[in-house]
C-alpha cells in the first residue's frame, strides 16, 4: 500500500469541524410551563428522538464525505504483487536540464522548480534498495548513489548553469551508466522541452538504449506551450562601429516579448572602473536600437545594455560588450631601395582597426646590423642578400626570445650564402633553383587549420588568386623538421613555410613581396589585388601574436591574447561583477607567445592586466541559449526511435509514481464514486429534514 501524496493525510483533521459545528450551533430549547399543553409531552418526547436520529446520520454523512475528500487528493494504491519495485530495487537516473532557459518564471516557479519537485517524488518512492545518479547538463561528476538521501541533496543543490551542454549531449554520455547496472533500470528526464536541448539525427539514443533493453525511459515535460520573453542581443560580428574622431555605434537588438513598454540603458565603464549609465532608449516589442558614445583614441571601452523591469526570464536582460583597445605593434622592414614600398603601404592602408595597428621603420640592409631586435615585434626581410653567419646567429637568438621573422626571397637572394650552416640551422627551407612559369601560377592554401590560411576562409568569399599570378618563384630543397606548409604552388611546390624557433615565428616566402623590376617575378602587390593586402596583414598578425580578436566571444568560444615578446608567465583574469571583481590566476603558453583563458561559466566583461596595457574582452551566451521554441512530441518519439519512450506532464501521471509497473489497486474511481454519492446523498438528507412544511 502506498499514497502518491501522503501530506494530504492531515485533512482527515478537517473531519472533526461539521462535528465541532453541530455542538455549537445546537439549538437551545427554552422551557415554559403551559399545562394545557401538558398531554402532547409525551408525543413530543418521541419526536425528539428520531430528531436526534436524523441529525446524527446527517453529521455521520458530512464527516464521510470530507473522509472520503481528503482520501482522494492522497490518492492511495496497491501496487501489483510481484512487482520489481515492491520485490526489489531500482536503478533510476535523473537528468535534470539546468541551462539558462530553465530559469523561466510560470506562476511564481521555475522550470528547475518544477523539475526538482518532480525529482523529489521520483526519489520518495524508490523501494528500499535502490540507487539514484542525478545528472545535470552541466558537467559535474557522475555515478549512482546508494544513499537516497545524499540523491536529494544533489537534486537540491542543483543551479542554473550558462555553461549547460545539451540534453542530447548529455544523455549520450551518461546512458553507458547503466551498462554494470543490473536488475530494474529507469531514466527520468526533466525539461523544458526547447528544440535547442535536443539536436540529433532521428534514433540518435535508440541505438544506446537497446544495449540495455528493459529499461524504461519517462520524458517529463515541465515546461509551457506559450511562453513570453524579451531578450537583449549584441550581435558580435557588426554590433560596433568607430570613426575617426572616436565616435562608436552599438547596435542592439531586442527580440520577443509583447508590445509593453520597457526601457534599454546603455552602461559604461569608467576610469575609476565603475559602470555608469550613459544613455537609455523607450522600446516595444522586437525592435533594433543604436546608441552613439565617445571612445577614448587607444584605450577601447567596456559596458552593457540592459533591459530595465522584469520579466519571466531575467538571464537574457543584459548583455556586455568590448570595443578593444589600439596596441601598437613595431615591425622592422629591411629591405634594399623601395623594396619595402607595398609592404609597408598594406600594413599602413589596412581598415582601421580597434584591436591592432602597426607602426612600420623601414632600414636598409646596411644599417641592419645596427639595429637592436629585442625593441620589434618582429621584422621582415625582403630579397636579402648574403648576410653574415653572425646576423643569423643574433636573429635566431632574437627569434627564440619571441621575435617572428618574415622572409621573402627573391632576385637578390643568394642561394650559396643561405646554405651557411648559421642561416640552415634557421630557415624552413633552403632555395635551391628557380622556378620559371611564364603563363603564371597561383598560391593554393594548404589543407591545415592554419591560422594565415583561417584568415582567407573566414571571409566567406572567393579569393581571386587568378590576378596576382607567380611568374618565378624559388624552388626550396628538404624541408626542415616541425614545418608547416601554409600556401603551395601547382605543383606541390611550398609558397610559404612556417618553422617554429622557440618562442619565435619564422615564415619563409619563396616568391617577392616587393617589386622586382620589368621583369617581374609575380603579380602578388598589384594596385587592385586586395589578397595581397590581406596577405601580408596576416602574416604580421601572425609573427606578432596579435591575430584577429574582437574583444567579444560566446560562452562556448576560446579566448587567446598574445603575449609578444614578454618574458612573463603569470597573468591575472579579472572577472568584472556587480559585487566586485574576482581573479583568477593565468599561466602563458611562452612557446607559443600565448595566453590561453579557459574556458568561461559566466556571461560578462572580463580584463587582463598585460604590459602593454589592459586587454578585455566580454562573453555572450548566443542568442540560441534564451529559444523556448519547443520540440513537437512527434520528433520526440523520433530521436529515441524505436525505442519507446512515455511522456508526461507530470510523474504522477505515469502509472504510479516512481516506477513504471501497473497499479495492483487503484481505488480512485471507488472513492470518487462514493465522494459523489454521499454529497447526493447529504443534499437529499439536508433537504428531507429541514423542509418546510
Amino acid at each position: 500500500m502506498f499514497l502518491v501524496h501522503p501530506l494530504f493525510l492531515l485533512g482527515f483533521l478537517v473531519a472533526g469541524v461539521p462535528i465541532l459545528l453541530h455542538f455549537l450551533m445546537k439549538r437551545q430549547p427554552r422551557k415554559l410551563n403551559f399545562p394545557a399543553i401538558r398531554f402532547l409531552q409525551s408525543r413530543e418526547r418521541a419526536r425528539n428522538r428520531s430528531l436526534q436520529l436524523r441529525h446524527w446520520l446527517l453529521l455521520a454523512t458530512r464527516v464521510f464525505l470530507v473522509l472520503v475528500l481528503v482520501l482522494l487528493f492522497a490518492r492511495p494504491g496497491r501496487k501489483a504483487a510481484g512487482t520489481a519495485a515492491e520485490n526489489g530495487p531500482v536503478s533510476v537516473l535523473l537528468v535534470l536540464d539546468t541551462s539558462p532557459r530553465m530559469g523561466y518564471r510560470f506562476e511564481n516557479q521555475t522550470f528547475l522548480e518544477r523539475a526538482k519537485k518532480q525529482a523529489y517524488q521520483v526519489l520518495a518512492t524508490l523501494p528500499a534498495g535502490s540507487q539514484a545518479a542525478v545528472i545535470s547538463t552541466f558537467p559535474s561528476p557522475q555515478g549512482f548513489l546508494p544513499d537516497l538521501g545524499e540523491a536529494e541533496r544533489r537534486v537540491r543543490n542543483l543551479v542554473l548553469s550558462p555553461a549547460s551542454r545539451s540534453m542530447t549531449e548529455t544523455l549520450g554520455e551518461v546512458l553507458p551508466l547503466l551498462e554494470n547496472v543490473t536488475g530494474r533500470r529507469e531514466v527520468y528526464l526533466f525539461t523544458d522541452a526547447a528544440e535547442n536541448a535536443w539536436p540529433g539525427e532521428a534514433g540518435v539514443f535508440g541505438g544506446l538504449l537497446e544495449k540495455y533493453p528493459g529499461t524504461r525511459v519517462y520524458w517529463v515535460d515541465v515546461g509551457e506551450e506559450k511562453t513570453a520573453n524579451m531578450s537583449v542581443e549584441i550581435p558580435l560580428s557588426q554590433a560596433f562601429s568607430v570613426d575617426a574622431r572616436g565616435m562608436a555605434t552599438l547596435e542592439v537588438r531586442f527580440g520577443g516579448g509583447d508590445d509593453t513598454p520597457r526601457t534599454a540603458t546603455l552602461w559604461l565603464y569608467d576610469a575609476s572602473g565603475q559602470l555608469r549609465k550613459r544613455d537609455e532608449r523607450q522600446i516595444s516589442g522586437e525592435s533594433v536600437v543604436t546608441f552613439p558614445f565617445s571612445v577614448p583614441d587607444a584605450a577601447g571601452c567596456q559596458g552593457e545594455v540592459r533591459l530595465e523591469g522584469t520579466d519571466a526570464l531575467p538571464f537574457d536582460n543584459r548583455a556586455a560588450f568590448t570595443i578593444p583597445a589600439v596596441t601598437t605593434r613595431k615591425i622592422l622592414l629591411a629591405a634594399t631601395g623601395d623594396d619595402a614600398f607595398f609592404v609597408e603601404r598594406a600594413l599602413r592602408s589596412a581598415p582601421r582597426r580597434r584591436e591592432a595597428a602597426y607602426g612600420c621603420e623601414q632600414v636598409s640592409y646596411a644599417e641592419l646590423s645596427g639595429k637592436s631586435l629585442g625593441e620589434y615585434q618582429a621584422i621582415f626581410l625582403l630579397d636579402p642578400p648574403a648576410l653574415s653567419g653572425a646576423f643569423w646567429n643574433t636573429l635566431r637568438e632574437n627569434a627564440e626570445n619571441g621575435l617572428g621573422v618574415g622572409i621573402a626571397l627573391g632576385p637578390k637572394t643568394d642561394g650559396k650564402n643561405l646554405a651557411i650552416p648559421e642561416a640552415k640551422a634557421f630557415l624552413p627551407a633552403l632555395p635551391e633553383m628557380l622556378a620559371r612559369h611564364p603563363e603564371g601560377v597561383v598560391l593554393i592554401p594548404s589543407r591545415t587549420s592554419h591560422p594565415i590560411r583561417k584568415v582567407f576562409s573566414d571571409l566567406g568569399v572567393s579569393v581571386p588568386w587568378d590576378v596576382s599570378p607567380v611568374f618565378r618563384y624559388w624552388q626550396l630543397g628538404a624541408v626542415a623538421e616541425n614545418v608547416t606548409v601554409v600556401f603551395r604552388f601547382p605543383g606541390g611546390d611550398p609558397a610559404i613555410l612556417e618553422r617554429r624557433n622557440g618562442l619565435g615565428t619564422v615564415l619563409l616566402c619563396a616568391t617577392p613581396l616587393s617589386p622586382t623590376g620589368n621583369d617581374a617575378w609575380n603579380l602578388l602587390p598589384s594596385g587592385g589585388s586586395w589578397p595581397f593586402l590581406v596577405l601580408v596583414n596576416a602574416m604580421a598578425d601572425h609573427l606578432t601574436g596579435s591575430e584577429r580578436f574582437s574583444g567579444n566571444v560566446f560562452l562556448t568560444e576560446s579566448v587567446s591574447f598574445p603575449t609578444g615578446i614578454s618574458l612573463r608567465e603569470t597573468y591575472t583574469l579579472e572577472c568584472l561583477r556587480d559585487d566586485g571583481v574576482e581573479t583568477l590566476p593565468l599561466t602563458a603558453d611562452r612557446r607559443r607567445r600565448r595566453l590561453d583563458v579557459p574556458k568561461l561559466e559566466h556571461p560578462g566583461n572580463y580584463r587582463i592586466p598585460m604590459d602593454d596595457g589592459v586587454r578585455g574582452f566580454s562573453v555572450q551566451l548566443p542568442p540560441s541559449a534564451s529559444d523556448l521554441t519547443r520540440v513537437s512530441l512527434e520528433r520526440r518519439h523520433v530521436l529515441f526511435a524505436p525505442y519507446p519512450i512515455t511522456c508526461v506532464r507530470n510523474v504522477t501521471d505515469l502509472e504510479y509514481a516512481g516506477g513504471g509497473d501497473a497499479w495492483g489497486y487503484d481505488p480512485f474511481t471507488w472513492l470518487a464514486s462514493l465522494f459523489l454519492g454521499g454529497m447526493l446523498l447529504e443534499l437529499i438528507l439536508a433537504n428531507r429534514f429541514y423542509s418546510i412544511r
